[in-house]
């Protein structure tokens, strides 16, 4: 039996001149076409981690294109390229060394380029860290371009390691905020600049509260979707966090998927219907 979507690798330009890579999942040409989808990988994550690309061809069987996208913070480290000459840019890139203010001009990228392959509803999804990407572009860029913002078990409060947020605010006021922070024992693996510490906790901390003013998600108008998988933490208390806190929201629909992880491994079939359940109802 043929494939009931097909796959191409592209590649776009941000506004500031970075190539980044994806993938385009589309519907066979006999299903009926629905909205397309812009994919916002989590941290230390890619386009093309496989959950993504499950997700994104069981959203194609039914009728959504999906565009899987890469930030300039995807893996842990990484080059970043030039999109006029395809050279190297200085400073690399990476989860480790992102400033999450930069992220909006990445998904902005996206979002142009989904609105050239589809007339219709342009709907953006952000998996773990990418739902606080997702957030802050749709805060901050609001255009009539995007139909909708899907939050994919959101990490909407950040990993916080006591000491880190201190050294790494130190580093940055000397002038070394590229340096890196000491690795945790659990993941010697994983390496994080100064710089890019500092950026995390800042928009965490401005995305369910502020002191001045209204927290980041209180400003989305667009309506909003939200889904946890049944076996992780907290799913119930999270999700009644967003309805709580999203007050100019549309509307907010909110899911969980019985026995998924945070990955939705073997339930990749169950959170493409949700998401094709509420892009359906828009």
């Amino acid at each position: 039996m043929a494939n009931q979507w097909t796959e191409e690798i592209v590649y776009i330009a941000t506004e500031d001149t970075i190539q980044l890579a994806g993938a385009v999942m589309s519907p066979a040409e006999d299903i009926t076409p629905q909205a397309t989808i812009v994919w916002i990988h989590g941290n230390a994550a890619s386009f093309y981690d496989r959950p993504y690309v499950l997700i994104g061809r069981e959203l194609a069987r039914l009728g959504y294109t999906v565009v899987l996208g890469n930030t300039r913070g995807h893996d842990i480290a990484t080059t970043l390229w030039k999109a006029d000459d395809n050279s190297p840019m200085a400073g690399g890139g990476g989860s480790g060394w992102e400033r999450m203010e930069e992220s909006p001009r990445d998904l902005a990228a996206w979002i142009d380029f989904a609105t050239t392959r589809s007339s219709g509803t342009v709907l953006l999804a952000g998996h773990s860290k990418g739902a606080q990407k997702a957030l802050l572009y749709a805060a901050e860029r609001p255009t009539s371009q995007l139909g909708g913002v899907a939050l994919i078990s959101p990490d909407l409060h950040g990993l916080r390691i006591p000491g880190d947020l201190e050294a790494a605010r130190a580093l940055v006021a000397e002038g070394r905020g590229m340096e890196v922070i000491p690795a945790q024992p659990w993941a010697p693996w994983y390496r994080q600049s100064a710089q890019t510490v500092v950026s995390h906790a800042e928009l965490a901390d401005r995305l369910l509260s502020a002191e001045n003013g209204a927290p980041i998600i209180a400003s989305i108008r667009v309506p909003l979707f939200a889904t946890f998988g049944g076996d992780e933490r907290n799913a119930s208390a999270e999700l009644a966090i967003i309805r709580e806190k999203a007050t100019a929201a549309a509307h907010v629909t909110t899911e969980i998927i019985a026995g998924a992880d945070h990955f939705y491994r073997a339930h990749e079939a169950d959170v493409a219907r949700a998401i094709g359940g509420w892009a359906s109802a828009l």
